[in-house]
This record gives structure tokens, sequence and C-alpha cells, in this order.
């Protein structure tokens, strides 16, 4: 092999997007609830809150596992148990701690602030699911933030937001329990994170 192909091939390596080389990532999943206003983690702005029961936790981490399995190309680290949250302003900071504990690449941070379950039946309601989350992607040897998303959403009737009908499709034309409304709206979330390089 001539020495100019093996500087490309070289450059082509280093080239590839991070997940190509098999980054290990870790997904954690975080309450900040109970009925407040809080100031979203990254992004700015403030997030309106409200209970949060324990099974929100525990889903949203599901969800997100599914979904970066779907998108492929990562090595998800096991979860053996449920690690305790940072103080108030220390999440990120703590978040980089606990992937470098475990050996993560990234942290894939799941903040529920609100997650309200519909009051009804699939065919009418008297109040929609509704959920507020937070994504935030942190490269663990730096702590550096490479993406952030907001969710604050709340399932509305297909005559008043017929822009999001994919929705509709994806889960029949019905009203979803909040399970069902954070599935989909955290995969379209999960559209939205770049590659990482």
């Amino acid at each position: 092999m001539k020495k100019g192909s093996v500087v490309l091939l070289v450059a082509y390596l280093l080239a590839l997007p991070i997940e190509a080389r098999g980054t290990r990532i870790a997904v954690v999943s975080i309450v900040r609830g109970g009925g407040e206003m809080v100031p979203a983690l990254v992004g700015g702005g403030y997030v309106r809150t409200c209970p949060v029961g324990p099974e929100a936790v525990s889903a949203l981490r599901e969800i997100l596992c599914r979904g970066l399995e779907r998108r492929g190309g990562w090595d998800l680290l096991p979860l053996r148990a449920q690690p305790q949250e940072g103080g108030e302003g220390e999440l990120l900071p703590w978040a980089q701690e606990w992937g470098e504990a475990i050996g993560a690449d990234l942290v894939l941070l799941g903040i529920v602030y609100c997650w309200r379950e519909r009051i009804g039946s699939a065919l009418g309601v008297e109040r929609p699911a509704e959920v507020s989350l937070e994504l935030v992607l942190l490269r663990v040897r730096d702590g550096r933030v490479l993406w952030g998303k907001l969710v604050q959403e709340r399932q509305r009737p297909l005559s008043d937001d017929l822009f999001k009908i994919g929705r509709f499709l994806k889960k029949g034309f019905k009203w979803l329990t909040v399970r069902e409304f954070a599935e989909v709206v955290v995969e379209e979330a999960l559209r939205t994170m770049p590659e990482i390089q």
C-alpha cells in the first residue's frame, strides 16, 4: 500500500462518526417535577412541572434505550442501579462524574418535569396525556453538552394539529396513555439528535 493511501485511510477512519467506533452510551432518567416553574437545563427558559410518579423514571429510560437501539451504532451500557441525583444546578457535573465511574463516553440524560396520565379512555378524554421532558446528550471526557431538546407536549385532537398527523397514524386515531404519548414525542425528539463527530 502506498504512503498516500495509508494517510487517506487514517484520515477516513478519524473522520468517522464517533458512534461508528463503538461509543459507549449510558442512559439515565431522573425527576425534577413537583408543581413549580424550574429552569431548563440547557437552552434557557423555564419549565412548568407537575407531580411525577416513580413509574415515569423507568418508563422514560426504557423508551430512550429502545430509541437508541433502533437508531443503532451505540454500545448501550446496562444500568445496574438507578444512580442518585445531584443537587439543584449540579446535574451536568453529576452526570459527567457518573458517566466516568461506569466507563461511558456519552450520557443521555432524560429529565422528567411532568408526566400526566390522560383522564378518560382511548375514545374520549376529560384531560389528555401530557409530558414535559428534557433530553441532554453529554460528552463525558470534557462535560460538553452535544445536544439538548426540551419537549413540552399535551396530546391535542387531530383537528387542532393537522401538522402532527404522523402521530395519529403511528398510534391510531385515539387518545393515548401518557406512556404511549411519550414514546411518540421521544421518537420525534431523538430524530433531531445529530450524528456525533
